[in-house]
């Protein structure tokens, strides 16, 4: 219902938040575990910014989950580095003026940044 996707976008919008400044988040999609909170570790990122790595598990899913929850673009969760993520995140990006290239971290910031504004 809706208090379900409005919980489902205020959830991401956090997790946006997050993976903003930490490279190393777990939410729901990670395991059993962490369904009832979001594990945030500087352990990877230390004192900078987070980066966006295609070989991150936890990073794609979070980007997968956002297209979904917050812009409305179906993605499936498969944690990885797919065409039809690189496709859908690829309009996305253009659409927020942005380059495709999300290991760039200005792209990265940008994505995320716009990601929590729309939550």
């Amino acid at each position: 219902g809706r208090s379900r996707t409005s919980s489902r976008r205020a959830y991401w919008a956090v997790a946006a938040s997050a993976h903003l400044h930490f490279s190393y988040v777990l939410t729901y999609l990670y395991n059993t575990q962490h369904h009832n909170h979001i594990h945030i570790d500087n352990g990877r990122s230390g004192n900078g910014p987070s980066i966006f790595s295609t070989r991150s598990r936890t990073q794609i899913q979070a980007v997968q989950a956002i297209c979904t929850h917050l812009w409305d673009i179906p993605v499936e969760v498969t944690g990885q580095w797919d065409g039809p993520t690189r496709n859908s995140l690829g309009r996305l990006l253009a659409d927020l003026g942005q380059g495709e290239d999300l290991t760039d971290r200005a792209t990265w910031s940008a994505f995320l940044t716009a990601s929590i504004r729309r939550g």
